[in-house]
């Protein structure tokens, strides 16, 4: 498999490089659509205003312009919404010079989520609480503005240098409103146009249709996120991929406590609502989810630490969750300034640790309207600084009170509710419905209730009898007699219509009906009975069948001749059904003839016939399917014995011996079965006297011959008589052996013989004598008869080798060379075959060369000492002590 391309090699920025008014400072890294640089904006007043550039691939937008779009559209959806917990974006635009799309966004240089849990290992209750809050006000940032995230995971939440939660990466955010339908499903395809997401943080919805999602599936995403932040893996986690995606649409969430029984219940129950697999069970939006995030943290005084203000009472939240939200939260705008915009980030190569929640910034401040003043018409807006109590969970929503009253008390209620105008005067009255003219407005309506009412059971008389006087006559239009009396006595039943005279003639009318097809069903009914009699008189018991069934079946006919059709019925049942048997067994008789003249392809069509017969039984089915084996075995023995014989013919009796035992194998009784023994036997005749001749060959080796032998005799089926051949035979090539064997130890004799003889007449050296000595020997271990020849070649070579050492003992004596000659000597002692007077000789001369050796060295010693050399004539003297200890 060829791996994926490096996309990442296309665009490569060097350190001070200009992308418009960016200069790259350094590469941060580098993904599957594209890289992030860290860059300084030059147009800014300030110093290291630092931002993160990232760049589109452009292989990527030239190969699709679904990356551009998403790449612009991310831009689009960051900018237009402004919040302390969403990375902010600055520009998004192509460079013409360096030819590829870019965006310029807040450089965060605190890390991930992802990084820190991987430092970390886990976090605290409080920490991911800090954490969760964080996200959930982003998200109800972004959820105003009817956006949905789609791929909230650890990766995409960062940390600011100062602590502040960060929410990025919105390539495949979707808006819930879009006006072209066909430019949504463009927008939402991803680079291989499949799932949209994180399959371990995505939601059980999001996985199935990741476009038909709302913010509930952020909120399940979140719920996952911050399970992996307090235990270090996601909450459906499989040995697979195919496993975890099983476990997120079918597994209930896992209990957070199993694994970290320190966590509260409030969180833990909270986060098994969060990812609950039905949307509907968990909390409906952002804001309801803030409340409960801060309630569960209570303990920890997260809602003082973080700053954030206390919200309209639960009753608003409760409204919230339905979907009719009865205030609306104005958050105040957000502004950075250009020193948080671009604040000096930490080296790039330094792991920057996300601040503790000690460390969170102080976010903006809340500020929140009162519909019912709008409504009211009050042209100056009233502000309502609320502290709401907590969204009790354990309460359903669909149990709140809808009524104008209750909802309008609710709204605007609070425990330590202030209203102020926004000048800082007094509070304006709120608005109110008169409740006497609601009264007599519910008093109109009920009387007009009433009168309708009345009206219509005034009618329904009359449209009873329409109507049954219309049923009537649909069914007399069908000659449903019956029917039609049933709904027109229904019709003189109705009330006030006693005296119309309609429905009675209609039903004498239905009762004529009812007359004339009683006749007609007689008259019917006898034709039948004629008309089947008549089949049967031809023998056409099938028609037969059909016409006295049709007659039974006519209604309204009298019991006597009822009785007289079913007998007659019965009858040509009996007789279609051995009708049906005799055709049956005709055509397996027809089976049977064509296979018996192996006419095996009109056989096959015969019994085709029989399996398609509709009256066929399942004993018929049985027997022809043993009867199609037995046509398949029979079409398989005549190939086997057509192959047989064609080897057999080729004298391939190997081949043709198989085919023969293949043919006897087939199961079943068949006529040729006697035939096939013969030729088998013939076969295994003839491959016998192959072997047997082939044995005889004398061409062929011994241990060949043997095997031929062996093999004829595991032929089965051979005559006794023919079996004893292969034991004469193999006596004879015994024989045979044995002389051969005589004969190339004879040659061998000789040939080691001749080589001694010839090399011992040329022998010039004492190496050339010990080689005449093995060849000697090694005719010697040869097993023949005679062996004189290589005793008497044996005390030659001896006698010539002693007599060569004394000549060349001789001849280093004559040039004194001692130590040599008393060699060739100890060479004459140590050899085989020495005559006592050469071995006395032997010794004399090796004396007399150690004499003479010794008298050297006394001659050496001497001469040093007449030359003063007193170390010489000391080391000559020693040899000679040594020497003559040693020698004598």
């Amino acid at each position: 498999m060829s791996e994926k391309p490096d996309l990442s090699v296309e665009v490569r920025l060097s350190k001070g490089q200009m992308v418009d008014k960016y200069q790259i400072v350094n590469l941060i890294g580098f993904g599957g659509m594209g890289a992030v640089y860290l860059a300084i904006d030059t147009d800014s007043e300030y110093d290291n205003a630092y931002v993160a550039l990232k760049i589109l691939y452009p292989k990527l937008a030239r190969k699709s312009g679904d990356f551009p779009r998403r790449f612009v559209r991310e831009a689009r959806i960051a900018s237009r919404i402004q919040h302390p917990n969403l990375v902010k974006v600055f520009e998004c635009n192509f460079s013409d010079e360096n030819g590829f799309y870019y965006l310029a966004q807040e450089f965060v240089g605190g890390g991930s989520l992802r990084q820190l849990v991987s430092n970390d290992t886990i976090l605290s209750e409080a920490e991911a609480l800090r954490i969760a809050i964080g996200v959930a006000q982003a998200l109800e940032a972004v959820h105003k503005h009817k956006v949905v995230h789609r791929d909230i995971k650890p990766d995409n939440i960062m940390f600011a240098t100062d602590g502040t939660v960060k929410l990025t990466d919105w390539r495949i955010a979707k808006r819930k409103t879009f006006s072209n339908a066909a430019a949504l499903d463009q927008l939402e395809l991803t680079v291989n146009k499949v799932f949209l997401g994180t399959p371990l943080y995505a939601s059980p919805e999001q996985l199935q249709d990741s476009r038909n999602v709302d913010i509930r599936s952020d909120i399940y995403s979140l719920g996952a996120t911050i399970y992996y932040s307090l235990v270090g893996k996601p909450p459906f986690k499989g040995t697979t991929e195919i496993d975890s995606l099983s476990a997120v649409l079918s597994k209930p969430a896992p209990d957070v406590r199993n694994a970290r029984p320190d966590i509260s219940d409030k969180l833990a129950v909270l986060l098994l609502r969060m990812l609950a697999k039905s949307p509907a069970g968990r909390p409906a939006n952002p804001t309801v989810l803030l409340e409960l995030l801060l309630d569960a943290g209570q303990k920890y005084h997260l809602r003082e630490r973080l700053g954030i203000p206390a919200s309209p009472s639960s009753g608003g939240v409760k409204e919230a969750v339905q979907g009719k939200p009865v205030f609306e939260v104005r958050q105040a705008s957000y502004q950075p300034t250009e020193a948080t915009r671009h604040s000096e980030p930490p080296p790039v190569s330094e792991v920057t640790q996300p601040p503790t929640a000690d460390s969170s910034p102080e976010p903006a401040a809340f500020s929140e309207y009162c519909p019912e003043a709008d409504a009211a018409g009050n042209s100056q807006k009233e502000i309502i600084v609320a502290t709401a109590e907590t969204l009790p969970a354990e309460k359903p929503v669909a149990q709140a009170d809808r009524s104008f009253e209750t909802r309008t008390a609710r709204t605007c209620k609070s425990p330590v509710s202030k209203t102020v105008s926004r000048e800082g005067g007094e509070a304006l009255p709120s608005a109110h419905v008169p409740s006497r003219l609601v009264a007599w407005m519910i008093w109109l309506i009920l009387l007009l209730v009433v009168a309708f009412f009345a009206a219509e059971q005034w009618k329904l008389p009359k449209k009873r009898f329409e109507l049954c006087m219309e049923l009537g006559g649909e069914a007399l239009q069908i000659h449903s007699w019956q029917l039609a009396i049933f709904y027109y006595d229904g019709a003189s039943r109705v009330p006030g219509y006693e005296n119309d005279r309609r429905p009675y003639l209609e039903i004498i009318k239905a009762k004529r009906g009812m007359d004339f097809a009683k006749t007609a069903r007689n008259q019917r009914f006898q034709e039948l009975l004629t008309m089947g009699r008549q089949s049967g008189t031809v023998k056409d018991w099938q028609k037969a069948v059909e016409l006295f069934e049709a007659a039974v079946s006519i209604p309204g006919i009298s019991e006597k001749d009822l009785t007289a059709a079913k007998k007659d019925l019965q009858f040509a049942k009996v007789n279609l059904q051995q009708s049906q048997r005799n055709h049956i067994e005709q055509l397996f008789a027809q089976v049977r003839t064509k296979l018996k003249a192996k006419e095996y392809p009109e056989a096959g069509k015969f019994l085709e016939t029989i399996r398609k017969t509709p009256f066929a039984s399942e004993e018929d089915f049985r027997r022809a399917d043993e009867l199609g084996k037995e046509i398949t075995n029979s079409k398989r023995l005549q190939e086997l014995l057509e192959a047989g014989r064609e080897a057999l013919k080729k004298k391939d009796y190997l081949e043709a011996e198989k085919y023969f035992l293949e043919a006897l194998d087939i199961p079943g009784e068949h006529e040729d079965t006697d035939k096939v023994w013969g030729w088998l036997r013939e076969v295994r005749t003839a491959r016998f006297d192959e072997l047997i001749e082939k044995a005889r060959d004398q061409a062929t080796p011994v241990d060949q011959a043997k095997k031929y032998l062996n093999e004829a005799e595991q032929i089965p089926g051979v005559s006794p008589e023919r079996r004893q051949e292969v034991g004469k035979i193999r006596a004879e090539i015994l024989e045979n052996e044995v002389g051969r064997r005589k004969a190339e130890l004879q040659r061998d004799y000789d040939s080691s013989l001749a080589k001694a003889k010839e090399l011992l007449a040329q022998a010039k050296s004492l190496a050339d004598y010990e080689e005449v000595e093995k060849l000697y020997e090694q005719a010697k271990r040869i097993a023949v008869p005679d062996r004189s020849k290589v005793e008497a070649g044996l005390l030659k070579c001896y006698r010539q080798r002693n007599d060569f050492l004394f000549k060349a003992g001789d001849a280093f004596a004559a040039r004194k060379n001692w130590p040599e000659a008393r060699r060739c000597y100890e060479h004459v002692l140590s050899g085989r075959g020495v005559l006592p007077e050469e071995m006395e000789k032997a010794k004399k001369k090796i004396l007399e060369c150690r004499k003479q050796e010794l008298l050297l060295l006394l001659a050496d010693g001497e001469k040093a000492l007449r030359q003063e050399d007193w170390r010489g004539a000391k080391d000559a003297f020693k040899q000679a002590i040594v020497k003559a200890e040693g020698d004598f």
